[in-house]
């Protein structure tokens, strides 16, 4: 009974007694029918349905129902409804009288009604009152399972370590509700998962496992509930097992298809329904994470899940060496020809099971691609050993017998492996895997090839193609976006900040695509003068618009030209016309050419820097310092600018051979009169660094990152009156007005 209230019951109980003498027993019922308490133990058998239909009467009609009386086995038994005091039914007291004699007529109902009286009312408040409390304790409990649910959300948001929901879930579980170890079982595709919570005091996991297989899974699949197993034997009358469980059934398309176990020691405290409850408030999001995590016919990963988690792995430890196997089985379109998709299904269950069980390093995962293709990542494994274990997959998978029903077939499957280096994308190494996987089926299938080196510049041009096709179609349909990142200066404040204008692509799904995954395609695909051109459109035209705070700010916007359109004299026209066209400053757009693109066409980039000075436009040596005469060929380009290649500027700190050939640079620069733009910087040191050496500006991330040009021009804002106008406005504009 509940301590402070239900212990009040038989006192009240008591009092009734007295008041009806002829009483032999009082039994109390509440507002719901159910039995609360009796002056003798045990409830009366019978009354039950008595009572709910009184309650039923009640409820209807209000303070006019006062009760029922019935003779049950030769006993008046009296049946009085409880009211609190604003006539709300609260329950039904049950007076049993003495045995009747013969001929005797039981007590009338009003009789007994008078007599118990003084108490009812009492009685009626005190039920009030205890409802009031267990709504209270309802409610607070209520609140305690709502904090335990967020509780473990936050747990499990804290625990996906390495992009596996499915674990983190499972380690959530045994946190929260203080087990020793957590549990996931679908036994049908075989997925089998424990994660342990600190030293494994209930042996091993593989022993839970069957356990689970086994006695529990029939359990509740028999059952189709939530149970709390605080004495669990492994058979009937058979030995208790050391271990306490909580077990939450799964469903798919109606059945129960898996479940979700906690395990706790015997001598920890036992499981109790709100644990149950918080379980089965779970249930939809576990059954969810498993269906998104793991491919419903082998319980491997699905693609999704593999690429995530991979990424995850590689993105938290770049330099780890890693491989990938890609395996794809020879002819299972046979198997499902002759003996139906059933056994090709049987099968495919059969093959992943290998994949599964073959040792794997720490951290390495295993997906079902798709159709019968299999990938794995191997964590902390050089490519020999990666060859070596795909080798014992291949035997393993041909020594495995065929099904009965499918005697005479032998199982093979071709295996492809490729390392997964710090510079590649994962993309990159399961093509590469894939590629190998190809040249082993051609080479006779059942085997492992490795990927060569030498097929690198194929694979490129695959890719290539690929991108090709998406970047006709962004220029085609306008999906090409402009940015700018900031040039500033570095030590004089006076100068005005420059921006180099930059391009983005949208793919069809409308992710921001960077120019190193289409610039490949664009130069070897002859699409570089397009994209040139498209940019030197857009970008004077949004200047255009924002001219008046283009001309206040003092600024200069740098365009980047290819080799590609530097030979080509009609990029030089259309720039000087669209400029001229304009009503931007002169000085107020520049244009950028790499050190090699310069050097291999050095004639052509003479006359367009020729033709573009005419219309008051500078230009930068961009990568300065990656050619292979940088200094020779300074006397030959009348360029303003030398942006100095990253790779000197990322190891000034750590390089002092990198400092030496920074400085070099600038005296090379200061007698020629040019200003300098150290690219890549990407720290706040290496900005202090660079004023004191008197490197004229910077670019890089620490000192502003790319943004919409839109972005730009918006927030740009009127230089100070006693600031210059751009470097070389000046000079620039008597040349082009034939004064200087």
């Amino acid at each position: 009974m509940k301590p402070g209230s239900d212990a009040e019951i038989p006192r009240y109980l008591e009092v009734l007694r007295r008041l009806v003498p002829q009483s032999r027993r009082i039994d109390l019922f509440g507002s719901d029918g159910r039995f609360i308490a009796g002056s003798a133990d045990g409830e009366l058998a019978g009354l039950r349905p008595l009572v709910s239909r009184l309650l039923d009467k009640a409820g209807l009609q209000g303070r006019s129902v006062a009760g029922l009386q019935r003779v049950v086995r030769g006993r008046a038994v009296h049946l009085l409804v409880v009211h609190d005091g604003d006539g709300g039914v609260r329950g039904v007291v049950s007076i049993l009288g003495r045995r009747l004699r013969e001929g005797e007529q039981i007590t009338p109902l009003a009789a007994v009604q008078e007599a118990a009286g003084p108490a009812l009312p009492l009685l009626g408040q005190f039920l009030a009152q205890r409802g009031l409390l267990d709504t209270i304790e309802r409610r607070a409990a209520e609140t305690v399972e709502l904090r335990a649910l967020l509780d473990f959300e936050q747990i499990q948001a804290q625990s996906a370590v390495g992009g596996d929901a499915v674990r983190a879930t499972l380690g959530a579980v045994a946190e929260r509700l203080e087990c020793d170890a957590a549990l996931l079982l679908v036994p049908g595709p075989g997925l089998g998962l424990v994660e342990a919570r600190g030293p494994d005091v209930l042996g091993n996991a593989a022993a839970l496992l069957d356990l689970a297989r086994g006695h529990l899974f029939e359990m509740v699949a028999s059952r189709a509930q939530t149970l709390v197993l605080n004495r669990l034997r492994d058979a009937a009358g058979g030995e208790l097992l050391p271990h306490r469980v909580l077990c939450l059934p799964l469903w798919h398309r109606h059945a129960v298809h898996g479940l979700l176990a906690a395990f706790r020691r015997q001598e920890l405290a036992p499981f109790e329904d709100s644990h149950a409850r918080l379980l089965e408030q779970l249930r939809q999001r576990v059954t969810e994470l498993v269906a998104n995590t793991y491919d419903e016919n082998t319980g491997l990963l699905t693609r999704q899940a593999f690429e995530d988690q991979a990424r995850d792995r590689v993105s938290r430890s770049p330099d780890g060496p890693r491989c990938v196997i890609y395996g794809n089985l020879d002819r299972l379109h046979a198997v499902n020809d002759l003996f139906g998709f059933a056994r090709g299904d049987e099968l495919l269950r059969r093959v992943a099971q290998l994949w599964r069980e073959s040792p794997l390093a720490d951290g390495s995962i295993v997906c079902r691609l798709s159709g019968d293709r299999f990938v794995a990542l191997l964590e902390g494994t050089s490519l020999e050993r990666a060859c070596a274990w795909a080798e014992r997959l291949r035997a393993a998978i041909a020594s495995m017998p065929p099904p009965p029903e499918c005697a005479g077939l032998q199982v093979t499957a071709s295996l492809g492996v490729a390392p997964l280096p710090a510079w590649q994308t994962l993309n990159h190494a399961l093509a590469a895997a894939e590629s190998a996987c190809k040249a082993a089926k051609d080479r006779g299938r059942n085997r492992v090839d490795v990927f060569a080196d030498a097929d690198v510049s194929l694979m490129r041009r695959h890719d290539d193609l690929r991108v090709f096709r998406h970047l006709v179609e962004a220029l085609d349909a306008e999906r090409l976006r402009l940015y700018a990142q900031p040039i500033r200066p570095l030590a004089d404040a006076t100068r005005p900040v420059e921006y180099e204008i930059l391009v983005r692509l949208l793919d069809e799904s409308g992710r921001l695509v960077m120019p190193d995954e289409f610039l490949s395609a664009a130069t070897r695909y002859q699409l570089l003068g397009r994209l040139d051109q498209w940019v030197l459109r857009a970008a004077i035209e949004r200047l255009t618009r924002a001219g008046e705070s283009v001309a206040a700010a003092g600024a200069r916007f740098w365009i980047n030209v290819s080799g590609q359109s530097i030979g080509r004299r009609e990029y030089a026209e259309l720039a000087v016309s669209l400029l001229r066209q304009s009503s931007l400053p002169v000085g107020s757009v520049g244009f950028e050419i790499t050190e090699n693109a310069a050097i291999a066409s050095l004639d052509a980039a003479k006359r367009c820097i020729d033709d573009l000075r005419v219309a008051g436009c500078a230009f930068a040596l961009d990568d300065f310092g990656t050619g292979l005469s940088s200094l020779a060929y300074l006397k030959e380009l009348r360029v303003s600018k030398l942006k100095i290649a990253g790779s000197f500027i990322r190891d000034l700190r750590g390089d002092p051979r990198a400092e030496s050939l920074l400085r070099a640079m600038l005296v090379a620069a200061e007698p020629l009169g040019l200003e300098t733009v150290a690219e890549c910087v990407e720290e706040p040191q290496t900005v202090a660094r660079l004023a004191a050496l008197g490197v004229t500006y910077g670019q890089g991330y620490a000192l502003g990152r790319p943004q919409p040009i839109e972005t730009v021009l918006a927030s740009l804002r009127p230089l100070p009156v006693e600031a210059p106008a751009p470097p070389g406005a000046a000079l620039e504009r008597r040349r082009a007005t034939g004064t200087g």
